[in-house]
């Protein structure tokens, strides 16, 4: 039932750690609010 929601939160966890790009703005900063959002996903 929760293999789904696993698979997409390590998902998400690989290809953060492989291109941590993903989650930065334009000017290369870290864009706080999708990282929250993405980490809210992820434990929820």
């Amino acid at each position: 039932m929760h293999l789904p929601s696993l698979l997409v939160a390590l998902s998400i966890m690989l290809v953060g750690s492989v291109y941590p790009l993903l989650f930065a703005d334009a000017n290369g900063k870290a864009d706080h609010g999708l990282a929250m959002a993405l980490f809210w996903a992820m434990s929820a």
